[in-house]
């Protein structure tokens, strides 16, 4: 398999949760030229809860959300109604929360959902049984691999390394340099308000602006690697 253009590298993004410190990240997606994916949770939207704050995080309100997520060279994806773990609930309990997660997000953002994140990393065969009876068809696990390899089960799909992660910068260096003989993805992911509370954003910077002027890079949302890897079948 090859990507768009030839191409054997890919690079996707995927970040959790509506909150302020996204619409930072997403410039800097922009400005790179890079794509990435947000994973939101429905109840943050309920009336009160958004004006909520717990030190760096702040989360958006309904009308800052709908403004911020117009850009669609970037996906939206679920990341469970209240970010609760559902791997202890039956599995009826887990259907229900997710149908109405997905159903809630499509409403209030006119945009299909098809992916998802785990809420702490947490799930089980119930939780990936009832994401695909409602829709969703890859989810995403906290479990870095610090591999490039295309993901075999992709209701497990275990990222590349989190941004935290103390190879992060040496698996970014890894595959810039790397010359594959098969397709190979690059997946990073955290949560924005990390920068903040860790004052690094140039960390982030300093990643995109190596990965960006990578001429053999395919740079794609979550959702339209799935989608591509899957028109490959």
């Amino acid at each position: 398999m090859k990507f768009p253009d030839g191409k054997l590298k890919a690079v996707t993004f995927s970040y959790d949760d509506n909150i302020m410190q996204n619409e930072r990240l997403m410039q800097l997606f922009d400005q790179y030229g890079v794509k990435g994916t947000f994973n939101l949770n429905s109840m943050i939207f309920l009336p009160g809860i958004a004006n909520c704050f717990s030190g760096d995080y702040q989360f958006l309100s309904v009308k800052k959300a709908k403004k911020f997520f117009s850009n669609n060279r970037h996906e939206l994806a679920t990341h469970g109604r209240n970010h609760r773990d559902l791997s202890g609930l039956p599995f009826e309990h887990q259907l229900a929360d997710l149908r109405k997660d997905k159903e809630s997000l499509e409403r209030l953002f006119g945009r299909r959902f098809t992916g998802h994140a785990y809420p702490f990393g947490h799930f089980n065969e119930n939780t990936k049984r009832a994401l695909q009876q409602v829709g969703i068809q890859y989810a995403r696990t906290t479990r870095s691999t610090f591999d490039f390899l295309i993901p075999n089960d992709w209701y497990e799909w275990n990222p590349t390394c989190y941004h935290k992660d103390v190879e992060f910068m040496d698996c970014v260096e890894r595959f810039i340099t790397l010359q594959p003989e098969k397709a190979a993805l690059l997946y990073i992911w955290g949560h924005a308000f990390e920068f903040d509370t860790d004052k690094n954003w140039g960390l982030m910077e300093e990643a995109l602006k190596k990965l960006a002027v990578c001429n053999d890079i395919w740079f794609c949302t979550n959702g339209e690697f799935f989608d591509y890897c899957k028109q490959q079948d």
